[in-house]
Order: structure tokens, then sequence, then C-alpha cells
């Protein structure tokens, strides 16, 4: 391939063509890759301003500063307490100990209603409130008929103190009197008392000996207890009687007799634990 230039031809190669179009053709920029987008940076939260303080806020400051403060009061001083000394033993003497048990157990028998006599002496006595042998004299000079209006007299008062001594017993603990009784054995051993033991019909009462049994068998068999002359015996010569006989028994029927004294001792032991259980409940 050839061309004219200023009426000379000259001759175009490939290669020249080549060279030329790489000298007349524009490079074209490269294209550019998006630049990598950064991670955006945190912003720290705002923290909300504080909030001015009004002036009413300084106002309640200002009054909270103005209030006077309470006088601290002064601790006052612990006053020692003396040390007490410690008190020494009595020791008491054996009269002294006496005299002391004794007051315990006048305490402890209780002051139960009297039930006088059904005697009209007494209530004559009663009436003149004195005893002198000229009274003694009047009171055997008066008739009959005036002798029994006293004596009417008298069993009228009983009548009425056997009613209020039940009465004090139905209104006081079995406890109570049962340690009342043991406290009146004691004292007439002592020699102090010869008040009876307080008749309490609530009270369990205790079992017989089998000696007793015994004599209880001989009167159910209807046996009359006769002296040799023919005569009634006295209860002092049937009670000698009857413990003599029983104990010339043979072994094996006093056995009988001991065995049910045990059985009847064991229910009453029971009955006894029971009442008093009870009572103490009652009186709790």
């Amino acid at each position: 391939m050839s061309t004219a230039f200023g009426g000379v031809r000259f001759a175009v190669t490939k290669a020249s063509k080549a060279k030329t179009g790489t000298k007349t053709a524009a490079k074209k920029p490269a294209a550019k890759k998006p630049a990598a987008k950064k991670p955006a940076k945190k912003t720290a939260a705002k923290k909300p301003a504080a909030k001015k303080k009004t002036a009413t806020a300084k106002k309640g400051t200002a009054k909270k500063k103005a209030v006077k403060k309470k006088p601290v009061k002064k601790k006052k001083k612990a006053v020692k307490k003396p040390v007490k000394k410690p008190k020494k033993k009595v020791v008491l003497t054996p009269e002294q100990k006496k005299r002391k048990e004794i007051k315990e157990l006048r305490e402890k028998a209780l002051d139960v209603p009297k039930i006088p006599p059904a005697s009209g002496w007494t209530a004559f006595t009663t009436e003149k409130k004195s005893i002198s042998p000229e009274l003694s004299k009047e009171w055997a000079a008066l008739p009959v008929e005036e002798k029994q209006k006293y004596i009417d007299k008298a069993s009228a008062m009983r009548a009425a103190k056997i009613k209020a001594y039940e009465k004090w017993v139905a209104s006081t603990s079995p406890a109570a009197i049962m340690e009342a009784n043991k406290a009146r054995a004691r004292l007439k051993r002592l020699g102090k008392s010869k008040a009876a033991s307080i008749s309490d019909p609530r009270q369990p009462k205790r079992p017989v000996a089998a000696r007793v049994l015994h004599m209880m068998d001989q009167y159910k068999s209807g046996r009359t207890f006769e002296n040799p002359d023919g005569t009634k015996m006295s209860v002092i010569d049937i009670l000698k009687t009857c413990n003599a006989e029983y104990l010339a028994l043979p072994t094996q029927e006093k056995e009988k007799f001991e065995e049910r004294h045990k059985a009847n001792l064991e229910k009453y032991h029971k009955t006894r634990a029971k009442f008093y259980a009870e009572d103490g409940k009652a009186h709790a």
C-alpha cells in the first residue's frame, strides 16, 4: 500500500502502520477501581447535657443549709451499780428446822369449815356466848322441853355447817385436799395437831389390806361374832379375832387374798393417775 505526500509516494508497510497506530492511538485511561469504603467511625453517644439547676432548686438547697441542726444530747455517764455481796447461807438448828416445817405444814393443812356436834349444850353456850360453872348449873336446871329446843337448834346448825363443808370441798382442788391431808397426818405424828383428815368423796379410795378382805368375807358369809357367853363382840375384839384367824391360814389361802389386794391396788393407781391428770387440766 502506497500513499502520496507532496507528489512522492511512500510505501506504507503493516509495521509502519502498527507503529503509527501506536503513536496516534490515544491511550485510554485505565478504569479506576472503586476505593474500598472505610468503616464509618463510631461516634461516642453524647450524654445529655446536665440540666442547669433552676433558681428554685438553688433556693431549696439554700433553705436546707439554713435548717439548724439539733443539739446532740450528751450521753449520760453510766452509773456503776454497787456489787451486791453474796448472802451468807443461814444454817438452821434442828429446832429451827422443825419450827419451819410445822409452819409450812399448817399452811398446807388448809382451814376447813368446822362442823359442831348436835348438842343442846353447845347451842346453849353459843347463845349465851360464854362457858362457866354457873352456866352449867343453869343448863342442868332447864326443863326437858327447853333443852329439846336447844337440841333441835343444834341439829339445824350442824346441818347448815355440813352443807358449808361440802360446798367448800367441792370448790377446792382434789390435789390441794390430798396435800392438806398429808400435812395433817404429819402434824399428828409430830404431836402438833389433832385435826382429822378432810373427807373428799371425789378422791379414789385406796383398797383395803389382804387381812381386811378376809374379815369382810366373814361378814358377807353371815357370820355373827359372839363371845363364849353369847354376847356380841366389840369392834376391837372382832378385829383381833379376824387377824388371828388370817395369820393361822395356810400359805395358799393367804396368797389368794394377797392377789386380790394386788389387783385392787393396780386398779386404784390407774384410776388415781387418771383422776389427778384430769384435775390438773381442769385447774390449769
